[in-house]
């Protein structure tokens, strides 16, 4: 390949790889977490930890959200009673917003009318899973994320055809030493390349949905209006309710949760509910759709729409019996989250994730180690300000990511997303204050102790921390603390590495202790 061309890919490389790389450290880190989301929910509600899931808690949620909030019978949503989490929650839009509300744990023993608690407030799994694919940000967040899906391709792209000469030289080295360019390039190089197949599923996955909206827009532009009428059918396992029949219309009392899900069984035997939505609820005409996984498939999420007062099937989007387009929506889905494998496959797609954002991570300082000045201590202004916002951004992310999790336990009310958005703030301006080295120490030891806090804060404020987990052996919430154990520990280490480099590292380089 020509030199030129060679060039040409490298700088398509590395300036997609700067542009993208924080929002891409930022997506993979949220990301990794949501493979767990459902432990994490039950984590961060101590009061419903150790509730035994019951199908009656749907029926009993339905009926005291109807009672209080009469609007959100026209289409109301409850996430199903699972062992990974027990509590359920209703969520409805109303007055331009949604709600969202569980049963109060005091009230919900059966006894008497059941009370609600709202959970307007951003809650940390919630949170996490809205990092992960709009960086927590309002609505354009999304199609931003879509945007950095896209460069990422790119910067994977033009990354193999820019490493593909020496690939079968350095395929397996990581040379540490004083050339620290070629260790941060080797080690840049093993994380994408070992891991490129799942980093280029990952891009083109998040591209199509983040982009959904937008593709839709402009397919329905290009083809006169028309397509804005199939919507419904491309949303909903039922595109349009059709009128009940005079033996359907008289059966007005809607059945309970428990008769649906039998209902939706007798068609699809190995249905694992994850939510269920009613819509026209105790109209005639109203149904439900019952959402959830079958096994044995790659896109394992599928629908049942049932009549709400009879439970006879309106339609089926199942594996097996959906039609192309939910097939492929639903297998875009189950890739990008790991849905359509087990406790391995989210573990490994966890990993993958921490390795994606080291490999972002690893990209920035090769870029800054590329363009050190070894003669003067005084680098070029883009250095420093790359070397900043690295160190801002990619340790404030950890720092935020942590209060989060301790403001789940500490103060609820406040919500992750402004936890999380303080600290970050914060993060950002200390690194703006201090040369890089010495912010990436001071950072890196706030990162640790707030990672400790998280098992802290759960031992002391929930009454069953880390030790009465493993007792229990309840590993999916002893494995929070635990991890949190694990981060603590490793960014102390990153502290200390930054604090030796700072004290008795080169003068010279955009991290040095100094600036001239």
């Amino acid at each position: 390949m020509r030199a030129q061309v060679l060039r040409a890919y490298h700088w398509l490389h590395t300036w997609t790889g700067i542009v993208a790389g924080l929002a891409l450290f930022v997506a993979f880190v949220g990301g990794a977490l949501t493979m767990f989301q459902d432990p994490i929910s039950r984590w961060e509600r101590p009061q419903a930890r150790h509730v035994q899931p019951s199908i009656a808690d749907v029926d009993r949620l339905t009926s005291a959200v109807l009672a209080a909030h009469p609007v959100a019978a026209s289409r109301l949503g409850i996430m199903w009673p699972t062992a990974a989490m027990p509590d359920p929650t209703a969520f409805w839009f109303e007055g331009r917003r949604w709600h969202y509300v569980a049963l109060s744990r005091r009230t919900a023993n059966g006894s008497g009318a059941s009370a609600l608690v709202s959970h307007d407030t951003p809650r940390l799994a919630a949170f996490l899973d809205r990092l992960h694919y709009a960086l927590a940000l309002p609505p354009f967040g999304r199609y931003l994320m879509g945007a950095v899906s896209i460069a990422f391709g790119f910067a994977l792209v033009s990354g193999l055809i820019v490493h593909l000469p020496r690939l079968t030289k350095d395929l397996f080295a990581l040379r540490p030493g004083k050339n620290r360019k070629r260790f941060w390039q080797d080690a840049h190089n093993a994380l994408g390349l070992f891991a490129l197949p799942f980093y280029a599923m990952i891009a083109i996955t998040g591209a199509f949905m983040c982009l959904t909206t937008v593709i839709v827009f402009v397919f329905n532009v290009a083809f006169g209006h028309e397509l804005s009428a199939a919507l419904p059918a491309m949303r909903s396992p039922v595109a349009q309710a059709a009128a009940p029949s005079r033996e359907e219309a008289s059966h007005a009392a809607p059945l309970r949760a428990g008769q649906l899900l039998d209902a939706a069984r007798r068609r699809v035997p190995d249905l694992d509910p994850k939510w269920i939505t009613f819509v026209g609820y105790g109209k005639p005409d109203g149904f439900v759709e019952v959402w959830g996984d079958v096994p044995n498939a790659l896109g394992t999420q599928g629908a049942i729409a049932l009549r709400l007062n009879t439970g006879a099937v309106m339609g089926n989007q199942t594996p097996g019996a959906r039609d192309a387009n939910h097939a492929i929506g639903s297998a875009i889905y189950g890739l990008h989250f790991g849905t359509y494998g087990g406790l391995t496959l989210r573990w490994i797609y966890f990993v993958l994730g921490l390795c994606g954002a080291a490999m972002v991570l690893t990209g920035n300082l090769m870029w800054l180690e590329a363009r050190r000045k070894r003669d003067t201590s005084m680098q070029p202004r883009a250095a420093r300000n790359v070397a900043r916002a690295t160190v801002g951004v990619c340790v404030g992310t950890c720092v935020g990511i942590a209060a989060a999790f301790v403001g789940a336990l500490c103060w609820p009310e406040v919500g992750a997303a402004r936890s999380f958005g303080a600290a970050l703030a914060v993060c950002l301006g200390y690194s703006t204050l201090r040369t890089p080295i010495f912010a990436a120490r001071d950072l890196l030891a706030v990162a640790s102790l707030m990672s400790a806090s998280i098992a802290i804060a759960d031992a002391l404020l929930t009454g069953d921390g880390l030790a009465f987990s493993i007792a229990r052996h309840d590993w999916a919430l002893a494995a929070i603390d635990l991890a949190a154990l694990a981060a603590a520990i490793l960014f102390a280490c990153c502290a200390r590495v930054a604090h030796r480099r700072a004290v008795h590292g080169a003068a010279t380089g955009v991290w040095a202790g100094r600036w001239a």
